[in-house]
This record gives structure tokens, sequence and C-alpha cells, in this order.
């Protein structure tokens, strides 16, 4: 039994032995450091070392660290951003025991940097800000400040504000530790004392000398006040794109580029200066020639007259180039036209159309056709007047005028009643600057159209007086105004006639003469408004500033007194140059001279505004009744005429000062028109109420005018207090084209009072104009697209246009044709042609005012 229990005794001790055994084995194959808790790390600022803990058993414990989803190390992380850290322990055999990760931060550390506010700043001496200007604070150990750059904001002039931009921090290692920090920085002020100083580009005016392909360009800068350092230098760079450094072909280019300060080493020191910088312009200009186009003249012979040759006056066409001219100067008919010019071209021999290059300005001469027979009135050397086909305003003081050294009596009036009248000698159409002339069409009109006015009179049974006119020294006859029909005695030197006041209202011809005077109507607004449009525009604008618009109740009187107020009247006027228009060198630069001057001056101005006019030679003398009175060479004169629709010609005085009843007639122009000593005013002792109406101006849109009632106006004359003009017209246009459309029914024309009372007969005559339509062309603006392109691309020609202003009706087309190209390098204008085609196929070009701009085409 005792062995038993020592027995049990030892196999309990053996087994309690064996379990000691197994777990000192266990220990020392498992690890002898199991961890008994979690990692703890705590966050940390960049610069401090984080610091990791965890309890166990076992005497050594080491650490492991990683980026998320990055290796593990042993190293200790020092730079900002998110890690994970977990305790590792050792058995003794050496068997490794891991612990449960954690995460922890290393945060981004403050970085501050003040800046100082800088009270002399001078980038010419001093790189600023420098470090005294600004203090850091928060840097880790061993690290330190790389670089920093700044900004400028807020520039008035005077001062401005500055701030840190970046900063660079490195370690110890010179490794970029900048994404470490957190910048805190505040903006300072800053002021500027940089130097001034005012440039300008080099700019380059140049004319053309010969060479198209000549290259004018920028290369300097100059330097207009202030001063640079020694060694400096201005320069001016151009950017690619920027072609504002070069031009070639006529034209101008503002400078642009950028202006740089370069030290002597080549350094940029702009930011050293305060640059103020003036415009300049690189100019390549057409060469300026000045040509005189040739002169000719002939005896009519029915072949129109030309002439292509000229003179170069000024300037020069250099020897590879060659002018040309197109001439649009002819005469067809007996009378003098200038030798006119529609446009040029210069080619080179080498390059082709440099016509860009010249500035070709043209001096007319002149295209003369006389008949056999034809000469001119020159009042000092001849007897008479004469009969003649033109006459002459261009000579000097005497010469050309109405006057003689010894004056005779031409002939005797004998007149039923007194008064001053007018006896017209000769009428005038065609005026070319110098010389009034008629046309054949005109001369095969007279005798009859001088009995218009006179017929219309009579029809309306006005009273009348009889004039005989004996011993005319004339080789031909003068009329007064305003007879009724051919005088009864044709003999050659004695003759009568009746003479028709103006006393009632005159509505319309007899019916035997009222188709003659419409036809006859048409004919004076073909022939009689003829003028220039150079001049119609500077006579329309000195009316402007006269303040005559066209439109007023008594535009005649007004442009007349105009005309008589224009200049002073002086026997001993300065000679008129040959080379420029009488008419204009009289209102603007001479403003003298004498009753021709005047009346061509009034009957050009009469025709700018519309109202169709002629010029008038003749005498004007004083009658008295039952008596021979003397008509003498002393009484000539000049004067104007205008065409009253429905009256005919009516004489206008204009002559201004002493001159206005004859060039040595002496004062005068006051009528008794009815020989019972009251004066009334007038011309032929004929006083009347002339009547217009306003003109209606449309723009050709393909529709007539429809139903359009005229306002009626006072031309001349006056009217009662009170009293007003009334007219019922209804009008309509019978077509759509551009034209001058006239009324042709009747006009009944009545004077009414304040209270509504028809007064019309207590008025002597009434005339009146033709309501007219005017419809005008269509304004249209084409313009031609600029291009470039370069030598590479092979010619430039259509670039394409554009309506630029104005518009065309529905159903028309515009077909514009190119007429230019650039095949090597420069430039040239666009120009084209251009046609208006309606819808079946016909040109309407005539409908419309086209003007045409042009582009560029330029070659690089």
């Amino acid at each position: 039994m005792k062995r038993f229990r020592l027995l049990l005794r030892v196999l309990r001790g053996l087994a309690v032995a064996a379990a000691a055994f197994l777990l000192l084995a266990g220990f020392a194959i498992f690890g002898a450091g199991i961890p008994l808790g979690a990692v703890k790390c705590d966050s940390v600022v960049y610069g401090t070392k984080p610091k990791a803990s965890v309890k166990s058993f076992a005497k050594e414990v080491t650490f492991e660290y990683r980026e998320r989803d990055g290796l593990w190390s042993a190293a200790i992380p020092k730079y900002a951003g998110i890690y994970e850290v977990r305790a590792v322990t050792k058995s003794i055999l050496g068997i490794c025991v891991k612990s449960g990760r954690t995460e922890f931060v290393i945060e981004r550390a403050p970085l501050t940097v003040e800046l100082h506010d800088i009270e002399d700043y001078a980038p010419l001496y001093t790189i600023l800000p420098s470090e005294k200007d600004y203090d850091v604070s928060g840097l880790a150990y061993e690290d330190s400040i790389d670089r920093i750059r700044f900004s400028y904001d807020k520039d008035d002039g005077v001062r401005r504000e500055y701030s840190v931009a970046s900063v660079v921090m490195v370690d110890r290692n010179g490794n970029d530790v900048r994404n470490n920090y957190k910048l805190i920085s505040e903006s300072a002020r800053i002021e500027d004392i940089r130097k001034s100083i005012r440039v300008r580009p080099v700019g380059r005016s140049v004319v053309y000398g010969g060479d198209p392909t000549e290259k004018v360009t920028c290369d300097s800068v100059q330097l207009l006040n202030g001063t640079l350092e020694e060694g400096e230098e201005l320069v001016i760079r151009f950017e690619e794109g920027d072609n504002t450094g070069s031009l070639t072909g006529i034209g101008s280019v503002l400078i642009r580029g950028e202006i740089y300060v370069l030290d002597q080493y080549g350094q940029d020191v702009t930011y050293r200066y305060r640059i103020e910088r003036e415009d300049a312009y690189l100019t390549f200009s057409p060469t300026v020639v000045t040509i005189l186009t040739g002169s000719a003249e002939k005896v009519y012979d029915g072949i129109p007259l030309t002439e292509h040759s000229y003179t170069l006056v000024n300037g020069y066409i250099y020897p590879d180039d060659s002018l040309e001219l197109y001439y649009t100067g002819i005469q067809y008919e007996p009378g003098r036209s200038r030798n006119t010019v529609g446009g040029y071209s210069v080619f080179n021999a080498k390059y082709g159309d440099v016509t860009e290059f010249y500035d070709v300005k043209v001096k007319q001469g002149w295209l003369r056709v006389t008949y056999p027979d034809d000469w001119q009135v020159q009042g000092a050397d001849e007897d008479s007047f004469g009969l003649s086909t033109g006459f002459d305003l261009t000579s000097g003081h005497m010469d050309g005028d109405l006057m003689y050294v010894d004056p005779y009596t031409i002939f005797r009036v004998y007149s039923s009643r007194s008064g001053t009248q007018y006896f017209k000698e000769q009428s005038y159409e065609l005026y070319d600057g110098h010389t009034w002339t008629n046309s054949a069409a005109v001369k095969n009109y007279k005798p009859r159209e001088d009995y218009l006015t006179g017929r219309a009179l009579q029809s309306a049974g006005n009273e009348s007086k009889v004039m005989k006119i004996s011993n005319l020294r004339l080789n031909h006859k003068v009329y007064p105004y305003f007879m009724g029909g051919q005088e009864e005695n044709t003999s050659a030197d004695s003759y009568e006639c009746t003479v028709y006041a103006q006393r009632k209202n005159q509505k319309t011809f007899p019916e035997s003469e009222e188709a003659w005077e419409k036809e006859y109507r048409d004919f004076v607004y073909n022939h009689y408004l003829q003028i220039e449009p150079e001049l119609q525009d500077l006579l329309l604008d000195l009316g402007a500033k006269a303040g005559i618009t066209g439109y007023e109740s008594n535009v005649v009187d007004k442009i007349a007194r105009y005309i008589q107020n224009a200049a002073v009247y002086d026997l001993n006027y300065p000679a008129f140059p040959a080379d420029q228009d009488m008419v204009t060198y009289f209102l603007t630069v001479s403003k003298t001279g004498i009753c021709q001057h005047y009346a061509a001056a009034a009957v050009m101005m009469y025709r700018a505004y519309g109202i169709p006019a002629r010029f008038t030679l003749g005498y004007v003398g004083t009658v008295k009744s039952n008596q021979w009175s003397e008509i003498t060479t002393e009484t000539g004169h000049a004067w104007a005429e205008v065409y009253i629709a429905g009256t005919g010609w009516i004489p206008v005085e204009v002559t201004g000062g002493s001159g206005g009843t004859g060039d040595g007639a002496g004062p005068g122009g006051v009528i008794d028109a009815d020989g019972d000593g009251n004066e009334s005013g007038g011309m032929g002792g004929n006083p009347d109420l002339i009547v217009g109406f306003s003109t209606y101006v449309k723009e050709y849109d393909g529709f007539p005018v429809e139903n359009w009632s005229p306002e009626p106006y006072l031309i001349s004359g006056s009217l009662n207090p009170g009293e007003r003009i009334v007219a019922d017209i209804n009008f309509s246009t019978y077509g759509t084209e551009p034209d001058y459309y006239y009324f042709e029914g009747d006009v009944d024309i009545r004077i009414l009072d304040a209270k509504g009372n028809d007064v019309t007969m207590t008025y002597s005559s009434i005339g009146y104009t033709n309501p007219t339509i005017q419809i005008i062309r269509r304004r249209l603006e084409v313009r031609t697209q600029n291009r470039e392109g370069t030598e590479a691309d092979g010619q430039i020609a259509d670039a394409g246009w554009y309506i630029s202003e104005g518009s065309l009706i529905p159903g028309h087309r515009l077909q514009v044709t190119t007429m230019r190209s650039q095949d090597t390098v420069g430039r040239t204008n666009n120009y084209a042609s251009v046609d208006i085609i309606d819808e079946d196929g016909n040109s309407v070009i005539y409908y419309y005012d086209v003007r045409m701009k042009s582009g560029t085409l330029e070659m690089k």
C-alpha cells in the first residue's frame, strides 16, 4: 500500500514537472513577450518625433512604421503625413510576435513670414525684399529658408502692396521640405521709387522711291526724357505674330513690340525703371505726282474731240514705272470742257501693278470745239455785243464787261407807258467754268420760246402796253419782257411789239400753246439744270451756311439776295485766273466783280437747288410814256432768268452794289409797273407772286409715289399779314425709276385771308413752279475684304466682299468681279467692279448709287 502511494506521488511529481516543462518550452518557443494591450501613438507636429507605447511582459519591444499601404520600417517618420505603427517582440528561439496596428498623424508646422513695410524701394540699387525686410518663425531644427518669391499688387503709381507668393524650405541635406509647412503671411506696403523714363520707338516715314519691295522697319528706341545708368541701353523686341516692326507696301502701322532695358552684360534690368511710352508709326507713302492733261482745239467737224497727252508738272515717275491715264474728256459740240481723267494705273517692268505707290494729282487741260465764225464777246474791243455763241467771263478790269469807252445810242424806244424796262439780247445754257454757250438743240428752239411767258399773260387777258423800237444798231433784235407774239413790224432796224403785264392769276396757257409748253418744260429741265457736281456741292454748302434749304417760300428771292451780298461790285475787279472756275473764284476768293459775275453765280446756284436758270445779256433802260427814249451802250447788263412752270422765264436781278440796273446805268431797279407813279418791285414792270411747292424726295424702292399732296410756299413777292396760300393737288408718279416727275394737271392756287375769305384777285399775277417728285438712286456701299498670305500660298486674289451700307430691293442681286491680285511680296488695293442684276438678268445698276470701299491684298 505504501508502495502504491509512493508510486502515485512520483507520478504526480512527474506530471507537474512535465507541465512546467511544457509551459517553459511554450514561452521559449512563442515569444516570451505576448502584448498585453493596444499600441498607442499620439499625433505630433512636423519637427517633433512621434512616441509609440504598448504594455508587454517582454523586456524588448520594438515598433515598426509605415505610410498607408507602404512598407513597414523601424525608421521613425519625420515628414508630415498619415502613418501606421505596430509593436514587435521576439521569442528565445527568435520567433517574432507582432501586435495590432494603429494610425497617427504628423501635421504640417505653421511657418510665419512677417513682412515689413518698405519706405524706400529702389530696385536700381537693391534686389528687394531682402532678409532685413521680413522675419521668419516656426522653422524646424536644421531646416532653413532656401528662397522666397514675392508678388506685387495694386499699383497706383506711388505705392503698392507686396506679399509672399511662395517659400522654399530645405533640410540639412538640401531636400525640399516645403510641404511640411503651412505658410502664414500678410501683405505689407512698399514704396516704389523706380527711375522714370519716357521713350518712343523710332518710327520711319518713307516715300516710294522706285522699289516696291522696299521694307520699312523699326529696330531702335529713342530716350525722350530721363536717364539710363552707364552701360545700359534700350531695345525693342517683337514677338512671333507681331508684324508691327516692319511694313511693306503703302500704308501706316502703329509700332507695338516690347521695350526693354539691358545692362552692359545684356541682362534685363527693365524692373529698375518705370517706363512711359509714346506712340510711333511706320509709314510708307506714295510719291506725289502732278500732271496736266493736254489741251486741244478745233473747228466743229462732227467728230468728237479728245486729247490723250499730258505734261508732268511736279514729281517724278521712276524709270521702271509707266503711267497710264484713263481719259474721259470728250467734246462733241461747239463749246469748251475739261480734259478729264477717270482714273490711272502705274505698272512696273518687274513687279507689275504699282498704282498704289503713286498719288497722281490731275490738273485738267481744255477741249474746245468752235464754229468757223465763233467769237467771244469782248465789250471793250467791240462796237457792239453782236449775236455771239459764247460770252467769256475771264477778262479782268473792263475787258469782257458790258461797258464802252465811248457810249452811244444803240436803239430808241417809244412806249405807251412809263417804267424801267429790261431788253433781252441773248440767253445762254452751257457753262464750262469760264464761258457761256448754247448747244445746237437750244439754238433750234429760238425764237419761239421768247414769247412763251407773254402768250401766257395775253391768254389771261392781262393789261398790255405797246412798244416801238427804232434805229437798232445791232444785226439782230432785242426783246422786252413780256411780248405776246411776233413783232408787228419786221424791218431790221424798226419794229413794234405788245408787252403784257402780269395782272391776273395765270393757271394755264391757251389751248394752242398747252401741249407745246409741256414739251418745252421737259426741254428746260433737260437743258437748264447743267452743273458740275463739285460746283453744286460748293454752292449748296454756301447756301446752307446762309440758311437756304431750297424749300423756303421765297427761295428765289433768298438766293438773289445772297448773291447780291456775296461780293462787292467793282468795275476794276482783279483778273480771274484762267485755271480756276469763275463762279467758285468769284464767291470764295476775289468776292469782287460786275454784273456778269453776279449773274453767272446766281444761275449756277439756282441750278444747284434744282431750279432751271440761264444766263442773260441785254440792256436796262428807263422809258417815258408816249415819247422816244434812248437806250445807250452804258445800259448793257447781265442778269439771271428762272423758269416757272405755267408762266415761263422770269428775269431776276441779282447784281449787288451800284450795278443792279446796268453796269453804268447807275442805281435803280425799282419799277413803275403800270405808269401810275407807284413803284412796285420786280423786273420789267411786272409785280407778281410766284408760288413753289415742296419737292418729295424718295429713295428708289421699286414702287411709285401715290397720292402725295405738296405744300405750297412763296418763292417771291409777299402776302399781307394773316394770309395764306392754298392749293389742292393730288400727285402720283407714273414711274418707279430714279428721275424727276413733274405734275401735269391743273394747279388752282388761292390766297385766303385770316378769316378764310378768298382774296386771290387782289394780287396782280400768280405764277407757280411745277410740283415735283424726285426718286433718287438707292444708296449702296460695298466693301471688298482684306486678305493676307505668303509666297508659299501663291497668288492672292478674291478676298470676298460684303454690303456695308444700304440694301438691295427684293429680286435684285449683286454681281462683284474682283480686278486685282497680288503674287509678289507687297500690298495692293482689292479693287472690284460691281453690277446689279434683276430677276430677268438685266442690269439695274443705274437705279443705285453704288460706292466701293476697297480692302487690301497683302503678301508677306
